[in-house]
């Protein structure tokens, strides 16, 4: 239920800063700064979760993880790409224009829509969609210690017992043998000196 809030915070932050440029885009007079304005409102949130769709979809198809986040963060991004463009679409569309007096000019529907207002709601979205993040953050954490117990318990249900030391035969194995015999020193030097005379041979006629 955490993350689908958190999706949800998340879409709806988006939606709202469409809305609140929108509205500003409504107010000027200028083309190129209405223009600018437009889309700024669809592309921005757009180009925020871009890499976040980037990088879970490297996760799915690449780096196969237990669990699939690419599926939502695409409907996430599908959801503020659609969304924004509607907004902005509908707001600014002169078909929907009505007057705001009865002498005056038609103007936009999203002239009528508070800045300031979709602004801080933008802000308060924002705002929920990191806490129910950092909440989620604090529940992975606080199930940390139960889960190095737990693989503490099962690394020692796997070891193998220690065997103690009289039924341990591996220190028999680095004691010498009673029944093999040193070299001679005879024979020991002898090998050196012919080591030694073979070395100091003249090499070719």
């Amino acid at each position: 239920m955490g993350h689908f809030l958190f999706f949800v915070f998340v879409v709806a932050s988006c939606l709202l800063w469409s809305a609140a440029w929108t509205a500003a885009a409504a107010r000027t007079q200028r083309r190129w700064l209405r223009r600018l304005l437009e889309g700024v409102a669809w592309s921005a949130p757009v180009a925020a979760l871009l890499p976040f769709v980037a990088f879970t979809a490297f996760l799915t198809f690449w780096k196969p993880m237990p669990t699939n986040w690419f599926g939502p963060t695409l409907a996430t991004f599908l959801s503020a790409l659609i969304g924004g463009i509607w907004i902005v679409w509908a707001g600014l569309a002169r078909a929907n224009a009505k007057p705001l007096r009865a002498e005056a000019d038609p103007v936009p529907p999203a002239a009528r829509w508070p800045v300031v207002g979709l602004g801080a709601a933008f802000v308060i979205a924002k705002a929920v969609s990191f806490g129910t993040l950092l909440i989620l953050d604090n529940a992975v954490a606080a199930q940390a210690p139960y889960l190095r117990l737990e693989a503490g318990q099962l690394m020692q249900a796997n070891i193998p017992p220690v065997v103690p030391d009289s039924q341990n035969a591996a220190p028999l194995y680095g004691r010498p043998s009673r029944h093999s015999t040193p070299m001679p020193r005879s024979s020991r030097m002898s090998r050196r000196s012919r080591r030694r005379r073979r070395s100091t041979w003249p090499i070719g006629p």
